[in-house]
């Protein structure tokens, strides 16, 4: 089964800066880069309200000399915002600007940003630009909804990409008694798998965690999911199931309400997790 994940990229409106400033600007946008960020700068010529339409967020970054360029993108950034209140204003005056000293123009500007905070609207003098964007990460992942494209299963079957060349045999016999979604957990993967797996057990009856040379693996992400959707309280049906084969897989032991261990022979693991499902099936009914 392929996973899609529909969320994109944040994307930011970087915003022009003074010339004192530029060097810092250059550096934020090595960061956001490096963090997966899409950026979208700007030219005083472009069509800034086109561009504030693509995009989830803005950053400016004040420094010590007024510009009226910046003054003007910002009133455009709050015009934004007033017909789209999801959208994050960001803005930075670095420390070591926030104790130097201004010209007047830019303090009367400043102290006219500062004295006009609103919702959504986030002022930062953090001195580290590593440290103001992992906080604009943080706030925009959390605002940002990951969705995947997940559909309802009867069984659920996960397992890592370690134990690949295991898994077909026993999928393919699952296929013939229940309809079912499957999904290899790859290491170094981007995806969130702890989030598309609990989206995706809301939508199956028996979600089936299965190891053989991957028990590292299978019991903290099984501890790990348990929590995410909910402990003993979900009412979701786990069979975590491990191959005996491997002597290891039967000298562990997991316990948990709504979760099922089991470490049996290859060849019995499609008979037992039909087992397992008939069970619940019944139960249901």
């Amino acid at each position: 089964m392929l996973f899609e994940n529909n969320q994109t990229k944040i994307k930011v409106f970087l915003a022009q800066t003074s010339v004192e400033m530029d060097s810092i600007k250059k550096i934020l946008l090595m960061i956001l880069e490096s963090a997966g960020m899409q950026i979208i700068s700007s030219n005083s010529n472009d069509n800034i309200s086109k561009i504030l339409d693509e995009s989830d967020c803005s950053i400016h970054i004040l420094g010590n000399n007024y510009n009226q360029n910046i003054e003007e993108q910002l009133t455009e950034v709050r015009k934004h915002y007033s017909r789209n209140n999801k959208f994050k204003i960001f803005i930075w005056q670095p420390i070591e600007q926030y104790i130097s000293k201004f010209d007047l123009k830019q303090e009367e500007f400043i102290n006219n940003v500062r004295n006009n905070i609103f919702r959504n609207m986030i002022f930062s003098n953090h001195e580290s630009p590593v440290m103001f964007i992992e906080d604009i990460r943080s706030i925009m992942h959390a605002e940002k909804q990951i969705a995947y494209n997940i559909k309802e299963t009867e069984i659920f079957f996960i397992h890592n990409e370690i134990d690949e060349d295991s898994v077909k045999g026993i999928t393919e016999l699952l296929e013939d008694i229940a309809s079912l979604q499957t999904i290899n957990i790859i290491l170094n993967s981007q995806v969130d798998y702890s989030e598309l797996v609990a989206q995706q057990i809301k939508k199956s009856e028996l979600t089936v965690i299965y190891f053989k040379r991957s028990v590292n693996w299978a019991l903290p992400f099984t501890q790990q999911i348990w929590k995410k959707i909910g402990g003993a309280s979900s009412g979701s049906n786990i069979l975590l199931i491990g191959d005996s084969g491997h002597e290891q897989n039967t000298k562990i032991n997991f316990e948990a309400p709504n979760v099922t261990f089991l470490a049996i022979s290859e060849d019995l693991i499609p008979l037992e997790i039909k087992v397992h499902y008939d069970k619940i099936s019944q139960l249901e009914k």
